[in-house]
């Protein structure tokens, strides 16, 4: 059985997303993380309401370079404390399931097996098991959404979370 490796197109923030994946193919790689964080990567979260033309767009740039999308790392916000799974405002909470929502929908596109966010991190008069209570609550229904679009959810915890 052969490995397959994926490199992350956000590694390289200051170049076109082609010539990432360029890069990407000159190093061997077969996958590429697609990685949506707020509005600062190649591909953000206000391009998910464009997801059919963004994901064509994408799938073509990928077949061209002989590519798949091997997971969408989903981080809403570069706020880490805004619209994450442990924020106790529930209108938070809602938008960051929409936000969720899409990048499901543009994984399917991709045709990634993988969808990646963050949990969050602890907010001001928090105790530990409210903001774990919390998270687990919003994570789950993340799990039903993915598994709802064939993903895998994976959940990366970062500093502070």
């Amino acid at each position: 059985m052969t490995k397959q490796y994926s490199c992350a197109d956000y590694g390289w923030p200051s170049l076109k997303h082609p010539t990432v994946m360029a890069i990407a193919q000159d190093l061997g790689y077969q996958g590429l993380d697609i990685g949506i964080f707020g509005e600062v990567t190649h591909v953000n979260v206000s391009d998910l309401e464009r997801r059919r033309q963004k994901s064509a767009g994408i799938n073509r740039h990928l077949s061209t370079m002989g590519h798949q999308c091997s997971d969408v790392f989903l981080i809403p916000s570069v706020d880490l404390s805004c619209l994450t799974p442990s924020h106790p405002d529930p209108v938070q909470q809602a938008e960051a399931i929409r936000i969720f929502e899409l990048a499901a929908l543009l994984d399917g596109n991709l045709q990634a097996s993988g969808l990646t966010t963050c949990p969050g991190v602890m907010h001001e008069g928090d105790t530990y098991p409210q903001a774990l209570r919390r998270a687990a609550k919003s994570l789950r229904a993340r799990v039903e959404i993915a598994s709802c679009h064939g993903l895998e959810l994976s959940v990366e915890p970062h500093w502070g979370s």
